[in-house]
């Protein structure tokens, strides 16, 4: 892989000439054709995953088409990753939705008793109701420790979300390139220190252990990482998301017609 050094927003950057910055363990793009029930592993580790209840393949993304889970049944599975233990973690992924409580995005805890580091929206263990927020956690028996965001996802536009473990108990959330909380989140005990022990396949778009989180919405590139990204990293992923989404917008409005000037206007909202 060819990587550049730039800059960005007064930023020094990774600019590999794919679309990821360091090389990921698991790297779902998710642009396969409609009806898969396959969908590659693009890392080189052969982490494919499988769907039984397939999400159908959405009208577009960000540097592909994405994923729409119906909130009812669909999920990705048989991602054979193994367990995330107390080493440094990431997972990142491109999401859309309108509902509050939107669900799992990535996790591997799948019965009740085993501990996972989780990527979801809208609810945690103790939140009272859902609310449009975004959380990266350690969850377990009893507990949930990690980071929580300030912002909410649910204005129907795609969100770039990451969440990072260190150190084996700090916990970040980032959205849209931005760090939106450290270590802001905990109920029960243990869970700051508890390995994330589960060795069951990880799942995308649904936590069997919570019940009801099937995810509602669309989902894209999905990525996770044995490193914890740095935070110019996070922010020239996300950067270079917006560019290609811009860049698809400008040539669909060129071929339909509409001058300059309206894209710039209505294209971009965060």
């Amino acid at each position: 892989m060819k990587i550049f050094l730039g800059i960005v927003a007064g930023i020094f950057v990774l600019s590999p000439t794919n679309a990821w910055c360091v090389g990921p363990r698991l790297l779902l793009h998710l642009n396969e054709a409609e009806n898969a029930t396959v969908f590659r592993d693009s890392s080189g580790n052969n982490f494919d995953a499988t769907c039984t209840n397939c999400p159908t393949r959405g009208a577009y993304g960000i540097f592909n088409p994405a994923l729409t889970f119906d909130g009812v049944n669909d999920r990705l599975e048989g991602i054979a990753m193994g367990a995330a233990g107390t080493s440094d973690w990431t997972i990142s992924a491109w999401v859309r939705t309108t509902d509050a409580a939107a669900g799992m995005v990535v996790t591997n805890r799948s019965a009740g008793g085993e501990v996972s580091n989780s990527l979801h929206s809208g609810w945690w263990a103790g939140a009272a109701s859902s609310n449009g927020r975004v959380y990266f956690s350690n969850d377990g028996p009893g507990c949930e420790y990690g980071a929580i965001s300030t912002s909410t996802i649910t204005n129907g536009n795609f969100h770039h979300i990451v969440g990072i473990r260190s150190a084996t108990s700090n916990y970040q959330i980032y959205v849209n390139g931005v760090l939106e909380g450290t270590n802001n989140i905990s109920v029960g005990a243990g869970c700051n220190t508890l390995a994330a022990s589960s060795t069951a396949n990880w799942l995308v778009g649904d936590g069997p252990a919570w019940g009801g989180s099937q995810w509602v919405g669309q989902i894209a590139e999905v990525a996770v990482y044995d490193q914890a990204l740095t935070r110019s990293l996070v922010r020239g992923m996300y950067l270079r998301g917006v560019n290609r989404h811009r860049e698809m917008y400008r040539e669909w409005f060129d071929l339909a017609g509409y001058p300059a000037f309206f894209f710039n206007k209505v294209f971009w909202r965060s």
